[in-house]
């Protein structure tokens, strides 16, 4: 709650002085004030506050009623007693936290308790510290056939309060506190961890050590650091609770024996765990507690106790009579003892499982055992369909098959090894002989095992297996309709009769790398630790069936490239953020990615007329170009440097290229066994056969349709304007979106004829009968006029209706009879509800302007988002003016999930982009909505523009004006400077934008600042070299454009204009009627026009002005360059001569540095090239705040 004494952070600064109270400030800031109690009855504030001596300073400060820190009774143990920095320190300390105060007590506390407390609260606030700012080990406790292990994990708090995992962490790592964010408690657990751990082997090595006294130890230690967590981190961290008393008892098993277990009293099965860690541990999981259970046996047996083994009918008379005898019949009960019955007829399935000791240890849960951990083993094993053995109701094994199938792989040179008792459900086998013998047993052996009925599952871990190329393989591509404009798409494999997705095989592949390489997985690693899976250029993918895949490791590049962020998403420890479990089949892409994979894996060019390189100044997205065959590979050198040319036409888009680096040069051919050890080597000597499914068949015939379609696709004759070859290819990608029900952003620059290439399409659409509902256009009330007179100029037939005005309701019953519904997104805002009501639906919407929803969460990017329609545009210029998040909110609306949620974006684009200036994450940006963002610039179609000369006018300031600038620069940055370091951010950029108005304000002119003695200064250098520019330009016959971002300096101008008679039109904010004083500038009758700049700057098609002038320049060059496009657009037949007035080496010299690194930002994303603007450090201040004196 707020406090009740009425001081400000300024009045402690006022009574203390700056220096105790900036003392005072850096104590507080750096954590000395341990305690700070205020005790309301009284208005005592009391505290302790660490200083240089060894024990904390006792500071009280007793307040009087009105709460006036002056008249306060201030006391403190140090040697100044009361009006010193540790008192100061803890009046800020109270300000600071008054709403969250830590302790809320009274103050009735011996000094004892009082040191106690603060260092508590000291070591809490040092861990919190420690956590938010660098993280944390997480630790990660797993249920693993009954025993428990343990996986460490670097973890942050995100935004939500939760433990955010990062990436795995190696236990040495940790033990050595090599780690800035290690603890020594943690250092501790995991040197206890290491030096107790039972087996070096890889898959125990996570495993708790075995003695019941060390591992309770450890299990105690972890779960008391408040970041131990069961299974994942979706529940919160677990507690420790009490002891349990636990009981031993006798389970049934599945196939009829029994075995020794751990049970305990309110345990329920589908909640509950029990693991063993050296002892038994219980786990609840409705509480998040784990706890010990404490069982009824001395602890030098507990150990023997719980390996005990499975026991077998026959064997549970006998045992059963011996506990009755032995010492031990007061520690375990005696087993159950059953009567053996006939077998029972059944049809069992012999199960072979070819696999390593190693991973056959992990599986069952054994523990150490002599021998290799890479030694091969066959497991035996029946599967009965799952029924289970009952000794009690006579239900048995078939023995005599189990007996005759024993013998097949006996007689096939298997040998039985000595079965340890942990795996007693199963018979272990070995093959005696070199890797050889075993290649030969897989390749021959198995065959005839599986003829005589055995069912074959080759594990991972096994590492020999028949290896099948792709002559022997068929892949097999499919697509359905999935949500929104998302495909589902399957990619699978073929092989001797059985069809295996291949996505989970990738994926798998990919996490098996998690094992080898430590980090998280992002879009740079992703390809790092692909490369890593490239074995002489194949991709081994080991079935289930003892199968092992060689595929063309490009291919599998090109899936994974194509499809990085799904991958992202299955690899990234967060859970929350997946969306397909384990790269399951199918999978959601966009139709280009569809094109893309069907193109690169088949070896046929999807060629698409509107994406053709060059045809649009740059790939709209990378098709891979025909893979080369070992037919057009042997032709001569000449055909393969031209195919090798063709991979690589941009540099930009090198790690999307499908690349073959071949070399089949080497024509001679020494003889027929060479050959063949050739063609087994190298992959290029056959095409893979490909099977499409009928809906992608579909899809793809529509494309070439399409194409065909594309030669008579042309406006209708009614269209009244002549497309230039750039706006053909617009208009053929306009007509891609509304036939394949997509989103995309067409971002010419302006004047570059957005209106008239949607007007095409629209008119095409109407003319060939797809036109079924009405495309609704809003754009921003001042361009409004300007689609209508567009419209009715070229496009006559087009029947359109205005949504706008207090009288706009009666029009809405129009709306669904018409072809084009005009609407602005003021109105749009107000009749959302009215709009869904009336339950109007658009064949497609165009949104002009569209950075009018550059911000996501604004109303208007909401209501946008609500309406329904087949297909959306974004028209603008600017889709990125000040960072990628508006570019995140146009694809929002677009193609919403396309970029994914804005946090993911910004995590895997804008920050390594924006902050880290990354060039694989700005390209992989630039590919991926490459299919959805056409973009020409004036430069690429130049030769259809008059040019443009831009001239930097700079002009010293002199006398009274130089004299203003200087004392207002020195005064407002002093204050800037002493906020930045007293104060906080939000003073500091208030002070900043301030101080950086009122400077362009004297550089314009010093009456626009407001200030008594400024606003008596006539002399204005700039404002004076304007007027003599415009009586030159003017006896020159020029058409004079001039833009202020200040109305206030239009009115200074148009008195200078008046008292020169120089005739003049304007247009402000406030202007009402548009259109006379634009028909006045275009025909003629005047030739300046005054503008401001957000009014002037958009929406005016100004092409009888030659010459622009900018009077002061504005920190965002993207509207800038959008004033000066009123007349650098289409229809100019002049040249363009832009001057930018600038006061040399004052905040409008150094803005115009700005502009250009903000530029950086929109122009890196187009090009694909080129570092990003770094944000406003303390130097950039000081360059813009830099005195007229320096250069």
């Amino acid at each position: 709650m707020p406090s009740p004494l009425l001081i400000e952070e300024g009045d402690v600064y006022a009574f203390f002085g700056r220096s105790s109270a900036a003392s005072g400030d850096d104590y507080q800031k750096s954590g000395r004030v341990l305690t700070a109690i205020l005790e309301l009855e009284g208005l005592l504030l009391s505290g302790l506050v660490r200083g240089s001596a060894d024990k904390p300073y006792q500071v009280s400060i007793k307040f009087s009623q009105d709460g006036d820190i002056a008249a306060a009774q201030k006391d403190c143990t140090c040697p100044i007693g009361g009006r010193c920095k540790h008192a100061a320190a803890l009046l800020l300390e109270h300000i600071r936290t008054s709403e969250s105060t830590a302790l809320s007590l009274s103050s009735n506390l011996s000094q004892p308790v009082q040191e106690w407390l603060a260092l508590l609260l000291g070591g809490l606030e040092k861990c919190q510290a420690q956590k938010s700012e660098q993280g944390a080990v997480l630790y990660v406790l797993n249920n693993h056939n009954g025993r428990l292990e343990l996986q460490t994990l670097h973890g942050v708090i995100a935004d939500d309060g939760l433990w955010c995992p990062s990436h795995k962490v190696q236990l040495s790592l940790v033990a050595s506190r090599s780690l800035t964010y290690v603890s020594e408690v943690d250092s501790e657990i995991a040197k206890l961890f290491l030096a107790g751990r039972s087996s070096e082997n890889w898959f125990q090595r996570n495993y708790f050590p075995t003695h019941p006294r060390l591992a309770s130890m450890l299990l105690r230690e972890i779960l008391l650091t408040g970041r131990a967590f069961y299974a994942d981190l979706k529940a919160a961290p677990l507690r420790l609770a009490a002891p349990a008393t636990g009981f031993l008892q006798w389970q049934d098993r599945q196939d009829g024996s029994q075995k020794l277990a751990v049970a305990i009293d309110d345990f329920v099965p589908e909640r509950d765990q029990i693991v063993i860690a050296g002892g038994a541990w219980y786990y609840r999981g409705d509480l998040g507690e784990m706890g010990e259970i404490r069982l009824p046996v001395p602890d030098e047996i507990e150990r023997a106790i719980l390996l005990s083994p499975a026991i077998e009918p026959e064997d549970a008379a006998e045992l059963a009579r011996l506990l009755s005898v032995q010492p031990l019949q007061s520690v375990l009960p005696a087993p159950r003892i059953f009567k053996i019955g006939a077998a029972v007829e059944a049809d069992p399935l012999p199960v072979l499982t070819l696999i390593t000791r190693g991973a056959l240890e992990r599986q069952y849960d054994a523990k150490d055992w002599p021998g290799k951990s890479d030694q091969c083993l066959v497991v035996l094993r029946f599967d009965y369909g799952g029924k289970k053995f009952n000794r009690q109701t006579g239900t048995m094994r078939h023995l005599d098959f189990e007996k005759r199938m024993f013998a097949e792989l006996l007689n096939q040179g298997l040998r039985r090894l000595p079965i340890p008792p942990v795996y007693d459900d199963s018979i272990i086998l070995t093959l005696a002989g070199s890797d050889e013998t075993w290649q030969r047993f897989v390749d021959v052996n198995l065959d005839i095992l599986r003829d005589l009925g055995f069912v074959v599952i080759i594990d991972q871990s096994f590492r020999f297996r028949s290896i099948i190329d792709e002559s022997e393989v068929k892949w097999l591509l499919e697509v359905d309709r999935g949500v929104d404009f998302w495909l589902a798409l399957k990619v699978g494999i073929s092989v001797r009769g059985e069809t295996v997705p291949l996505m989970p095989l990738i994926m798998q592949a990919l996490k098996r790398l998690d094992l080898e390489v430590d980090g998280p997985w992002d879009n740079e690693s992703l390809e790092e630790r692909l490369a890593l899976l490239n074995d002489g250029g194949l991709f081994y993918a080991n079935l289930q069936s003892g199968i092992t895949l060689s595929l063309d490791f490009e291919r599998i590049k090109l899936i994974v490239l194509t499809l990085r962020d799904l991958f992202l998403a299955q690899l990234e420890p967060n859970e929350k953020k997946k969306s397909n479990s384990q790269g399951s089949d199918p999978v959601l892409v966009t139709l280009p990615q569809v094109l893309r994979l069907t193109a690169g894996l088949t070896g046929k060019d999807q060629v698409f007329a509107p994406f053709e390189t060059g045809a649009l100044g740059f790939d709209l997205f990378q098709l891979p170009r025909q893979l080369p065959t070992f037919a057009e590979n042997d032709e001569n050198d000449e055909e393969e440097e031209e195919q090798e040319d063709l991979l690589n036409l941009d540099d930009g888009e090198k790690d999307f290229d499908v690349e073959f680096k071949r070399d089949f040069r080497d024509g001679d051919k020494k003889d027929e066994e060479d050959e063949d050890k050739k063609r087994k080597t190298d992959r290029s000597v056959f095409t893979p056969r490909f099977e499409l499914g009928a809906r992608l068949a579909t899809i793809l015939e529509k494309i070439d349709g399409f194409e065909t379609k594309e030669i008579g696709m042309t406006p209708p004759p009614w269209f009244r304007a002549q497309l230039r070859p750039y706006q053909w290819d617009g208009f053929y990608w306009l007509n891609y979106l509304a036939e394949f029900e997509l989103g995309g952003i067409l971002a010419d620059d302006m004047g570059l004829g957005k209106t008239v290439q949607s007007l095409a399409h629209i008119a095409y659409r109407k003319e060939s009968g797809a036109l079924q509902k009405p495309v609704l256009i809003v754009c921003p009330r001042s361009v409004l006029p300007n689609w209508q007179s567009e419209l009715a100029k070229f496009a006559p037939e087009l029947k359109y209706v205005v949504l706008w005005g207090e009288d706009r309701q009666s029009r809405y019953d129009q709306a669904a009879e018409c072809d084009v519904v005009f609407t602005t997104y003021g109105v749009l805002l107000r009749d959302t509800a009215y709009i869904a009501r009336s339950r109007l639906e658009f064949s497609g919407v165009f949104l002009d302007e569209a950075q009018a929803i550059k911000t996501s969460h604004t109303r208007i990017a909401r209501a946008v988002g609500s309406l329904s329609c087949l297909y959306k545009v974004s028209l603008t210029g600017t889709p990125i003016e000040n960072n990628l998040n508006e570019l995140w909110s146009q694809f929002n609306f677009l193609l919403p999930g396309f970029l994914g949620t804005r946090r993911d974006f910004n995590r895997d684009f804008r920050r390594p982009i924006e902050a880290l200036r990354s060039a694989k994450a700005l390209r992989h940006l630039a590919t991926k909505v490459r299919p959805f963002l056409l973009r020409r610039t004036k430069e690429t179609v130049e030769k259809d523009l008059p040019p443009k000369q831009v001239i930097l006018k700079k002009i010293p300031l002199v006398g009274t004006q130089r004299d203003l600038y200087e004392t207002l620069r020195m005064t407002l940055y002093s204050k800037i400077k002493e906020a930045m370091e007293f104060g906080d951010s939000t003073e500091v950029s208030i002070l900043i934008l301030d101080a950086m108005l009122k400077l362009r304000q004297v550089c314009c002119d010093p009456r626009l600042v407001k200030l008594e003695t400024a606003k008596r200064l006539e002399e204005s250098a700039k404002l004076d070299l304007l007027m003599v520019m415009l009586e030159e330009l003017l006896s020159e016959g020029r058409k004079i454009l001039l833009f202020s971002q200040f109305t206030s300096m239009l009115d200074l101008i148009i008195e200078a204009c008046k008292s020169r008679n120089i005739d003049f039109v304007e247009i402000r904010g406030q202007t009402i009627d548009r259109a006379t004083p634009v028909q006045a500038f275009q025909s003629g009758k005047v030739s300046l026009f005054l503008l401001s700049l957000k009014a002037g700057g958009t929406g005016l098609n100004l092409t009888a002005a030659d010459t622009v002038i900018h009077y002061d320049p504005w920190w965002n060059p993207a509207v800038e360059e959008q004033a000066t496009d009123r007349a650098h657009r289409i229809g100019q037949d002049k040249p363009v001569f832009v001057y930018k007035l600038i006061c040399a080496n004052t905040i409008e010299d150094r803005l115009v540095t700005w502009q250009d690194r903000k530029r950086d930002l929109a122009d890196d994303f187009y090009r694909n090239e080129g570092d990003l603007p770094k944000k406003i450090s303390r130097e950039d201040l000081d360059t813009f705040f830099a005195s007229l004196n320096d250069d």
